[in-house]
């Protein structure tokens, strides 16, 4: 699991991009990758990037990627930009 919290924007991006990479890289492989957003009050389109950019190795990899608890704002922009269709969400009960 990777917990984001507070903003994830220009300035943060490359932070996350980060974490993903090293949750993704870890051995052994994972088999599913929760993002933990429920302390993440805001995500700009940078933040989104990077989520969607580690969607995509996730995948490739063979791990399941989901986005845990997002808050209202992270709801509004997965509806806004679509990738509500592209994104699992899933609820804490169902991954802590």
């Amino acid at each position: 699991m990777v917990e984001v919290t507070g903003e994830a924007d220009t300035d943060t991006a490359p932070q996350l991009a980060r974490a993903l990479r090293e949750a993704l890289g870890g051995r052994p492989v994972p088999r599913t990758l929760v993002v933990d957003c429920s302390r993440l009050g805001f995500c700009s389109s940078s933040g989104l990037n990077e989520l969607i950019k580690a969607r995509r190795a996730a995948l490739e990899a063979g791990v399941a990627f989901r986005l845990g608890a997002p808050s209202e704002q992270v709801v509004r922009l997965l509806e806004v930009t679509e990738t509500d269709r592209v994104f699992e969400v899933v609820d804490p009960g169902r991954w802590r």
